[in-house]
């Protein structure tokens, strides 16, 4: 079986550069989010700048859903936060039964 790899990145952008957005910029799964019937755990990042307030719109949308901010991290936060991390996530299926919103 052979796996497919995203190719590596040698180009990291600098502090506070701009940069183009990708071709999910202008895709928008909001009409479907509603559809999402399984309890959600939406993760960010606070510096995340790929799609800034996304990750509410995407809350918002999906019933039985709920945000976890990373506040130290950009785009991957399972990599900047490597602890607290993997906790947030064992913690959300505690949090399912009875405590979630529709």
């Amino acid at each position: 079986m052979r796996l497919w790899r995203a190719p590596r990145s040698t180009e990291l952008a600098e502090p506070g550069a701009i940069q183009e957005p990708g071709p999910l910029a202008t895709w928008d799964p909001r009409p479907w989010l509603g559809g999402i019937s399984a309890p959600t755990l939406v993760v960010a990042g606070r510096y995340d700048r790929m799609a800034p307030g996304q990750e509410r719109k995407l809350r918002e949308g999906i019933p039985n859903s709920e945000l976890a901010f990373f506040e130290e991290s950009s785009h991957y936060p399972f990599a900047e936060e490597r602890e607290s991390f993997p906790t947030t996530l064992d913690d959300f299926p505690s949090c399912v039964e009875g405590q979630m919103r529709p």
